[in-house]
């Protein structure tokens, strides 16, 4: 009994004197010179390029330390950090494969030149970790158990995909399921191909639980997504910028927040489809919003729009809006796309006056009233016939105009004033089944019959809204 207790303890504590001897022989200067060596000869061999060291540690759980840490492909500096670790399976190494769940870097340089062919990375890294334990060959599948990114200054430059010759590429069939990605303290700045375009923002936090990259398909899913941003500034470099009101071309946002879920974008069909929960920002032109919601669902063809909801300090709107993207031309083919909006919006004069700028004359601009525009507007149909119904805009004391009807292109034939006559001129025939029966005879849907009601909004308690709840860490 005695001498099989001696080998069961002998069996299990014959490992961990394995592990006590290895990590004592990585502090022999011989043997850390040899696995300097050997370390970077494999991966230089393996990676194609030159990389090199200056020292490795491994500590008692058996993360891998590279110091000074340099890596260059024919002399151009690729990166250079001052510590980069390697979290090893032990489990792994136990069975004599190799296993790497974590890579950290830490205070370095990066720049991919052309190591990557549709872009270029380059900045500054303070804190760098990515974890990723499971890499199933067999599937394509990598599990990206989380990563983060903190206190860096990065520049991405997009290059031009059409003068890359792919043709002898194999195509990347890898799958991304992540977990969980946090950014804090960081700079992004995007250019477009020859500077035509450049996104920058100054991320506060930003945080992205749960999502998958498919990129044989090109398919990105986000189930949910938090960012708060101090600034995100769009520019199209070569536009022309204005001096005062809201310029498309050059738009700067601060104080920027937004929370998403249920985000999808397909690159090869177009498709994006997301719900915004919140979005809270500032614009340099003065207008600052407060709450911003909405289901947003678009392809090639289409643009939904469900659930609206906008509101201010001095202007509120909500609405609803289904567009085919055909009903905005003439149609000579049937069956004829359509279109469905309608929206309720109160718009407060110093919001209208910050969005106008320039737009608007000066003279205009001062004799403007102080009241808000009452805005209450359906409508339904596409470029060849659009019916308005009961719809509204006023400003109280000054202009009150109110409407329902329909309109042709010119060459139809006019429409007559009586209502009667009107849905008699446009009736079709009881056969003709590609339409709704409401819609054959002159009527709009059912569904689209309701006004869309603000839900309970109110403008001047828009400034009230508490402010967003901070990110959990990661």
């Amino acid at each position: 009994m005695k001498r099989i207790r001696k080998w069961a303890c002998a069996i299990i504590l014959t490992p961990v004197l394995l592990i006590v001897i290895l990590m004592a022989a990585f502090y022999i200067p011989p043997v850390q010179r040899w696995v300097i060596r050997e370390i970077s000869q494999y991966a230089s061999e393996q990676s194609g390029l030159n990389i090199t060291m200056q020292k490795a540690t491994v500590t008692f759980l058996l993360d891998l330390d590279l110091h000074q840490l340099h890596i260059d492909d024919h002399g151009k500096d690729i990166l250079n950090v001052e510590k980069a670790t390697v979290d090893l399976n032990l489990w792994r190494l136990l069975v004599l494969k190799a296993g790497v769940e974590a890579v950290e870097l830490q205070s370095g340089d990066v720049n991919t030149r052309d190591l990557i062919a549709t872009l270029r990375l380059k900045g500054k890294l303070q804190n760098f970790y990515l974890r990723a334990d499971n890499v199933d060959l067999r599937r394509n599948l990598v599990t990206l158990n989380g990563a983060v990114i903190e206190g860096c200054d990065l520049d991405i430059a997009l290059k031009d995909t059409t003068v890359i010759d792919t043709t002898d590429e194999t195509p990347v069939t890898w799958n991304l399921d992540i977990a969980q990605i946090a950014i804090r303290k960081s700079r992004i700045m995007l250019h477009m191909p020859h500077d035509s375009m450049t996104v920058q923002t100054g991320i506060r936090e930003a945080l992205l639980e749960g999502g998958d990259i498919d990129l044989e398909k090109s398919i990105y899913r986000a189930r949910k997504l938090r960012l708060q941003a101090d600034s995100l500034h769009y520019d199209l470099t070569y536009q022309p910028r204005m001096t005062d009101g809201l310029d498309p071309s050059h738009i700067a946002l601060y104080d920027f927040s937004t929370e998403l879920e249920n985000a999808v974008f397909k690159l090869q069909d177009n498709y994006l489809a997301l719900n915004l929960r919140q979005l809270s920002v500032k614009e340099q032109c003065g207008l600052h919003i407060d709450t911003l919601q909405a289901n947003i669902i678009m392809d090639s063809t289409s643009l939904m729009v469900q659930g609206l909801r906008l509101a201010t300090m001095h202007s509120c709107a909500s609405g609803d809006a289904d567009i085919h993207w055909k009903a905005l031309s003439p149609q000579p083919v049937r069956p004829r796309r359509e279109f469905t909006t309608a929206l309720r919006a109160s718009i407060g004069h110093k919001d209208l006056l910050a969005l106008a700028g320039n737009y608007l004359p000066a003279a205009l601009r001062q004799a403007y009233p102080a009241q808000p525009l009452e805005l209450d507007v359906a409508a339904y149909g596409n470029m060849d016939s659009l019916n308005i119904a009961e719809s509204r805009l006023t400003i109280p004391t000054v202009i009150d105009i109110r409407t329902s009807g329909y309109a042709t292109p010119s060459g139809h034939q006019s429409a007559p004033h009586d209502p009667a006559r009107r849905h008699q001129t446009h009736r079709q025939p009881e056969t003709d089944s590609r339409r709704p029966a409401a819609r054959r005879q002159g009527q709009r849907p059912p569904e689209r019959q309701h006004r869309p009601q603000p839900h309970g909004l109110r403008c001047q308690d828009a400034h009230q809204r508490p402010a967003a709840a901070p990110l959990p860490a990661p």
